[in-house]
């Protein structure tokens, strides 16, 4: 049986270091940005998680991107 794979939704994810807690470590916090266009290259991807982590106050520690897939019998 083919199964295909097909995107559905696509999210770039900014993560930035907010502070520390208690014990003296590291908290970290995903901002979403959604509505992405599904057929973004990596390239394209990038510069708009940098251009949106340019819009957060804390220090960024990464850029992701979150794809969401349909699977089904083809």
């Amino acid at each position: 049986m083919a199964i295909k794979k097909e995107i559905q939704t696509t999210e770039i994810l900014v993560s930035a270091n907010v502070g520390v807690n208690a014990n003296g470590k590291p908290v970290k916090k995903d901002f979403a940005f959604k509505n992405i266009n599904p057929q973004a290259s990596a390239e394209v991807l990038y510069k708009h998680g940098m251009a949106f982590g340019h819009m957060i106050k804390h220090t960024k520690s990464g850029i992701y991107v979150r794809e969401r897939h349909l699977l089904s019998e083809a």
